[in-house]
């Protein structure tokens, strides 16, 4: 930890009872286990760099020891960002207790336009926030929906007073003749 912060780390004590990643996570491997009965897992849609090996992720995926693995085993998040580092066209999105992630992504040299707005545990519900960072991947090329935004939403017209740039009418009108 003190290597971390020397270097510029961000890091944040996450309130937990548990040491995840570790032995100390053995007790309840059976429980999460038998959480995924008649769970019908599927493949991913896109790539999806793992955690769990630090290397896109296959098949592995739809199975349950996968994802006990990722409770149990040290995560790769060096292994998984250096893959991912070389990538054109990369943005980083950060969901979760902070800015951590964003921290390491800096320290393996990725260049912090490619990394996206960090939104953190205590925004992630803030509409604002989600807004702000769908326009920084707007900026950086990501192609967004808009219409998908108002989807359910009513919305009704506005009159809105005009602004001073607006010309001034000249002419003649009927109560001028």
């Amino acid at each position: 930890v003190c290597d971390a912060l020397a270097v510029g780390l961000l890091h944040r004590r996450l309130p937990t009872r548990r040491a995840f990643h570790s032995r100390h996570t053995d007790a309840v491997l059976p429980v999460f286990a038998a959480g995924f009965s008649g769970a019908a897992l599927k493949p991913p849609a896109m790539s999806l760099v793992s955690n769990v090996i630090g290397a896109v992720a296959g098949g592995d995926l739809c199975r349950p020891e996968y994802w006990l693995r990722h409770l149990r085993e040290t995560v790769q998040y060096s292994r998984g960002i250096g893959l991912l580092s070389g990538q054109e066209r990369l943005i980083l999105i950060e969901v979760g207790a902070g800015q951590v992630l964003s921290g390491l992504a800096r320290a393996h040299d990725v260049h912090p336009s490619r990394i996206g707005m960090a939104v953190g545990a205590e925004v992630a519900g803030s509409a604002r926030q989600f807004l702000r960072m769908l326009g920084q991947l707007w900026q950086h090329g990501v192609r967004i929906d808009f219409k998908a935004l108002d989807v359910g939403e009513r919305r009704r017209r506005m009159a809105l007073p005009g602004t001073p740039f607006e010309p001034p009418r000249a002419g003649i009108t009927a109560s001028t003749v």
